[in-house]
């Protein structure tokens, strides 16, 4: 739905959806957490939507993982962080939201692996133009998270932002005060449901910046072998870190009490 073409279609599906996810959420509030979808090619009607999500009980928001051809970094999205930041509505890059498409090709007339495993790749683009283009300066408190698009990558990631700030930040004309990685480990959160090589770097990322989750009832979901997952994924992990990233970081981040 993130690939419709059509404006104004758009934001109805959309407006539809968020009133249908509230209203199922609302048969069990203390177990039920719903994300509003939000479409952003006319950015007052996607603070409206926020502002709408909220008084209906929604917790936060999905917006594109890849707005292109435009950029986050354009100042134009300014008054979607401050709502966001307002309300306290963390937003979530989720994959296969791309403005242009999911990317995924499920006809059959491409090589489905060619086009799986580069499904990353969008949100690296979005999170490298907002770190280094002073969104996160702007707004301080504005959360955000990459969402299933694993957590693997994220430790090289880091590195090589670490590695281009050094080479290129003059060059770049980079004058906000923490660097692209600070402000990676106080704005940004990255969930996963079964990617041991990520936690297993989990060091070069941070536990309080990770989530696991499930993913139920999607087919790509850990459920009915949730328990065998965690063990496997966080084998010789210590317990208080295995209780951060499965629960205690999501309640803070959501203010579940």
């Amino acid at each position: 739905m993130f690939g419709i073409p059509e404006t104004e279609f758009q934001q109805a599906v959309f407006r539809a959806y968020n009133n249908w996810l509230a209203e199922y959420c609302a048969y069990a509030p203390e177990r039920l957490l719903g994300l509003a979808m939000i479409t952003l090619d006319d950015v007052d009607w996607g603070v409206a939507e926020l502002q709408r999500a909220r008084k209906l009980g929604l917790r936060g928001a999905l917006i594109w993982n890849d707005p292109g051809p435009e950029s986050y970094a354009d100042r134009k999205f300014d008054p979607f962080w401050v709502a966001a930041t307002d309300l306290e509505m963390p937003l979530s890059l989720h994959i296969l939201t791309g403005k242009s498409g999911s990317g995924l090709d499920l006809s059959g007339k491409s090589n489905l692996f060619v086009d799986a495993l580069p499904l990353h790749l969008p949100v690296q683009k979005t999170l490298t133009s907002m770190l280094t283009s002073g969104v996160f300066e702007r707004h301080p408190a504005l959360k955000l998270l990459s969402v299933e698009n694993d957590i693997g990558w994220l430790a090289h990631f880091l590195f090589r932002l670490d590695h281009f700030f050094d080479a290129l930040r003059y060059a770049a004309n980079y004058t906000d005060p923490l660097t692209p990685t600070e402000y990676f480990r106080r704005n940004v959160w990255a969930t996963f449901q079964d990617d041991p090589v990520g936690v297993a770097t989990r060091e070069f990322i941070g536990s309080d910046r990770l989530l696991w989750g499930s993913d139920y009832p999607h087919g790509d979901s850990t459920w009915p072998h949730s328990r065998e997952a965690i063990e496997r994924n966080f084998q010789n992990v210590d317990a208080a870190e295995v209780q951060a990233i499965t629960h205690d970081n999501v309640q803070a981040l959501y203010g579940i009490a």
